[in-house]
């Protein structure tokens, strides 16, 4: 910078400005003190040439002869300006550590600075000025290095009627810490105008796609002293964050936990509806969590995700959790609307309202997916307050817990559950036209007590009066399905198989011993599957008998209807447990109904009893079964004592 357009002003105690001071229009004014800086909200500044307040340790001698100015944290102070700044132009660069409080006064047009300024500031971060631009440069032995404690920056620029615009000002802020805005934001460039490894707390309204959008490796620009660059903090919402205009996609992506308070408003600013919201903790790097207390909202699609690989920190799971509201304001979300909630590592928690307020036939899609050690869902009892949901799926690589009630009333209503969970439990209620539990290697029920017929999950219908019911057991050890039904159901066994079919040779199933209950206080129908079973999977029902997608289950079966006071139970396909000769208590077959249809045969394993509670239309023809002279093989053999009248007893 040319000596005689430039000037510096050095301070040995810290300097209050609460006049004014002026500078000619070529001249560039310098105020350094690294002891701290204060403009009160009386002073006014006029360097229309450009302006710097450097609360640091800087060369001076070096910069006026020409050289970048070098600004060094190693003694610094507390900056805060609150004065008045419209005469200034070109540049402003304000600096300071510990505390940095930028809150000048607004002009009567909604401006703070003369014409196209570029602004310029730093929290706590050592490093270079030239022109217009700053470089961090604070690697480990820098000569120009960072505060040795956090820096907080905070920011009061714009009102709801004079939002402060980054277009004119190019506003860069760089905060060895914390950032918190109290005004009123509205980002117009397309790159992040923030860096800060802290938190960034935002009590007031931003406007804008881009401002959290932090790609890969999601590191700021700065060493904080250190040999690489720090990640990007996290994200504290008090107040509002959405689009700039209506339809705009918002992305909030960082490396640090996203924390949206009961005040706080994501996807929707003054009207200006974003089209679709992401929020995501932890993805990119770092690890975080997701916490909503307040509204998210968006036209058409929500997606909420968090991590936390490295499991440290103070959400050392990355888990999701919201009490709060969520929405998608599409009239046509039944068909458009998708709500993603997801944690990689952690857990799921849903225990706010998820609406679709103008459109009757509610949420299209959403789902639910948390995995990592000990992954949980839980749904909590007004997942669902006044709208619909079509298609729900909740995937889990561990756990889920259903406690509330999701009622999904949209046509053809479908909760899916997959992911290889291990148990689905939880004394909520599943209200559906379809409910899928695919691929489940644990165990689904509500266990209160020792009486199995109280531990069932709860299903119930949706509009049709009838719940299709699919059970895909495929676990690796056992299983305890339990599924209690207020209604008619249709249920059928999906994938599940009762032996693994290698080289010609038949092998029990490693969940072979499983133990299945539904009962229904209405009508039961058992129908054939849809879907081929699991992999090499196969039944003795497929091999002797040709009935490739009958209901299948490797263990005790109990099919019970018209628990409340009528209904019939139809075997409408053969029912399948045999996968050995000899089978442990338990493990037989029970029907038990007002009336049931039978026209389908039964097979069981080779010393078990097939149980009905009343003499059936037709007896069925039951097989158990045998060994051939070669073992392994199995066969079929008709069994007719195998046929008996009684009821299930727990």
């Amino acid at each position: 910078m040319p000596a005689p357009s430039s000037t510096s002003i050095r301070a040995a105690t810290p300097p209050s400005l609460l006049g004014t001071l002026n500078s000619a229009s070529n001249i560039q004014i310098f105020v350094t003190n690294a002891n701290g800086i204060t403009v009160g909200s009386t002073g006014v500044i006029n360097a229309p040439a450009g302006l710097g307040l450097v609360a640091a340790t800087v060369n001076a001698s070096s910069w006026v002869g020409g050289s970048r100015l070098a600004i060094s944290f190693a003694q610094g102070g507390p900056l805060s300006v609150q004065g008045n700044l419209q005469g200034t132009g070109h540049v402003v660069l304000l600096a300071g550590s510990g505390s940095v409080n930028v809150s000048p006064v607004q002009g009567p047009a909604g401006n703070y600075f003369s014409g196209t300024t570029m602004v310029r500031v730093i929290g706590g971060v050592g490093g270079t000025f030239s022109g217009v631009d700053f470089h961090p440069g604070d690697a480990a032995g820098s000569p120009t290095p960072s505060a040795s404690s956090a820096t907080t920056v905070t920011l009061n620029l714009g009102t709801s009627s004079s939002p402060f615009s980054f277009e004119g000002t190019h506003l860069r802020v760089w905060s060895l810490g914390n950032i918190v805005n109290h005004g009123v934001l509205d980002q117009v460039s397309s790159n992040p105008p923030f860096e800060w490894t802290g938190t960034f707390t935002n009590s007031g309204t931003i406007y804008g796609s881009h401002f959290f959008d932090v790609h890969g490796p999601g590191t700021v620009s700065f060493n904080g002293n250190g040999t690489s660059a720090l990640l990007y903090g996290g994200l504290t919402n008090n107040g509002v964050i959405g689009a700039s205009h209506p339809g705009e996609p918002l992305v909030i992506n960082l490396p640090g936990t996203v924390i949206n308070n009961g005040t706080g408003t994501i996807g929707l600013a003054a009207g200006n509806i974003s089209e679709s919201v992401t929020v995501l903790s932890g993805v990119i790097a770092g690890g975080g969590a997701i916490l909503n207390y307040g509204t998210i909202q968006a036209s058409n699609t929500i997606h909420i995700q968090a991590a936390n690989f490295a499991h440290s920190g103070p959400y050392v799971n990355g888990g999701v959790f919201t009490n709060g509201s969520i929405l998608l304001l599409s009239n046509n979300a039944s068909d458009d609307g998708l709500l993603q909630i997801w944690s990689n590592t952690g857990n799921v928690g849903v225990q706010g309202t998820v609406t679709a307020p103008y459109d009757a036939n509610g949420i299209g899609r959403i789902g639910l997916a948390s995995g990592g050690s000990g992954g949980l869902i839980t749904v909590a009892t007004n997942l669902v307050a006044s709208s619909a949901i079509n298609f729900f799926t909740l995937g889990s690589s561990y756990n889920a817990n259903v406690r509330g009630n999701l009622s999904l009333t949209g046509s053809n209503g479908t909760a899916e559950f997959f992911g290889s969970a291990q148990n689905i439990t939880g004394p909520g209620a599943i209200a559906a036209d379809r409910v899928l539990f695919d691929g489940v290697a644990g165990n689904i029920n509500n266990r209160v007590g020792t009486n199995p017929l109280q531990n069932g999950l709860h299903i119930a219908n949706g509009p049709s009066g009838n719940t299709a019911i699919t059970i895909s057991a495929v676990g690796t050890s056992p299983q305890a399905i339990n599924l209690t039904v207020a209604g008619n159901a249709t249920v059928n066994s999906g994938r599940t198989a009762t032996f693994v079919h290698s080289d010609d040779a038949l092998r029990p199933v490693s969940n072979a011993g499983s133990n299945l209950l539904v009962q229904t206080t209405g009508n039961l129908t058992v129908a054939q599957s849809a879907s081929e079973l699991e992999d090499n999977g196969t039944s003795l029902s497929a091999q002797v008998l040709h009935i490739s997608k009958g209901f299948v289950f490797p263990g005790g079966i109990v099919l019970i209807a018209g628990t409340g006071g009528s209904g019939s139970l139809a075997l409408n396909t053969v029912v399948d447990n045999g996968y050995t000769t000899t089978a442990s208590a338990g493990q037989g077959i029970f029907f038990q109904a007002p009336t049931i249809l039978s026209p389908n045969p039964v097979v069981t394993n080779g010393n078990t009893w097939v149980n009905f509670s009343v003499r059936p239309s037709v007896v069925p023809v039951i097989y158990g079964v045998a060994t051939t002279v070669s073992s392994p093989f199995y066969t079929l053999v008709p069994d007719p004592s195998a046929f008996h009248i009684r009821s299930y007893s727990p």
